[in-house]
């Protein structure tokens, strides 16, 4: 454990070394006027571009010497598969060769009918031993037939269940079409009768408001009419229209009582408007009169600056020259 550290102190001491060394170098390059630089370190840029080139030159050796050795790999693996292969092939053949010399002996060369030659042939060329099945062939081409027969009558059942269950399904589909059907005879007859309910309502609505319009216009024009009769009964009464008449003085027609007066008359009134009208109409025409001279004046204005204009320009022009 001492020794450890006693090598981890001498490793930053070096490092520590190391670093006030490059500092010392630095600080007297950059005292010597010769050799510093403004804003860069040329010599430290160079020298780390050169470590870069030099990672990289060194990353791509790596690269490449991985991907030559996983050809080598690729290739010892092929070889092997190769060989196998070979081996596997070479023992089959071998196999193959054993068993065709094998059935060229004449022992396994026995007849399946008849006498045998217990000289030439050995006990293992028995055909029939005792207790041996001999029916076993039609036994089981019987069972073949009976299971032919079950699947057969099992396919029959279930195609006649499955036809009872197309025909239910159908009777059903049937049955369902035909409830639409009526609902749908039901509902439309629903409808119409909706539909001539809904128009008696409209016709009855229409009779209602029809009548309840000429009743109004009954009842407009009976005000209409008590109306014109209460103005005309206000008109006649003399307590609200007095007689402008008692107002006249005894002594001359243009003359009025104050003490009797009781309002213009007619002809008063409509002379009175009548004078309105023109006055009126005076101040109109001053109003035009006032509007016709500002436009004059506005127009004569603008020309006066036109010919200001063209004149100056053609100062210019002749100053220009």
């Amino acid at each position: 454990m001492v020794k450890l550290k006693d090598a981890q102190l001498t490793r930053e001491e070096a490092r520590a070394l190391d670093m006030r060394e490059r500092s010392t170098q630095r600080t007297h390059r950059f005292l010597n006027a010769k050799q510093r630089t403004i804003g860069i370190d040329k010599f430290s840029l160079d020298q780390q571009v050169q470590e870069k080139n030099e990672m990289l030159e060194q990353e791509k050796e790596r690269e490449l010497d991985y991907a030559r050795r996983q050809e080598e790999l690729c290739m010892y693996l092929d070889e092997q598969a190769l060989i196998k292969e070979r081996n596997k092939m070479d023992q089959l053949r071998d196999v193959k060769d054993t068993l065709d010399e094998q059935s060229s002996l004449p022992k396994n060369n026995a007849i399946a009918m008849g006498s045998l030659d217990l000289d030439r042939c050995g006990s293992s060329s028995l055909q029939c031993f005792t207790g041996e099945d001999h029916e076993g062939v039609s036994r089981k081409k019987s069972q073949q037939t009976q299971l032919r027969q079950w699947c057969s009558r099992g396919i029959y059942e279930r195609e006649t269940k499955r036809r009872q269950e197309e025909e239910t399904e159908e009777d059903y589909a049937k049955y369902v079409f035909e409830e639409d059907k009526a609902r749908c005879a039901v509902a439309y007859e629903e409808q119409n009768h909706r539909m001539e309910v809904q128009r008696a309502v409209m016709k009855e609505n229409l009779r209602l408001a029809n009548e309840h319009q000429r009743k109004r216009m009954e009842h407009l024009e009976q005000d209409k009419r008590l109306e014109e009769e209460e103005t005309k009964s206000i008109c006649a009464s003399p307590f609200f229209c007095e007689d402008t008449e008692y107002a006249r003085s005894a002594v001359a027609d243009h003359r009025v009582r104050p003490d009797h007066f009781k309002g213009f008359t007619k002809e008063e009134i409509t002379h009175t408007f009548k004078e309105n009208d023109i006055v009126v109409a005076e101040k109109e025409e001053l109003k035009k009169c006032a509007e016709d001279k500002e436009n004059d004046w506005a127009m004569e204005q603008n020309e006066m600056v036109a010919q200001m204009d063209t004149m100056e320009r053609r100062k210019q022009e002749a100053i220009t020259k």
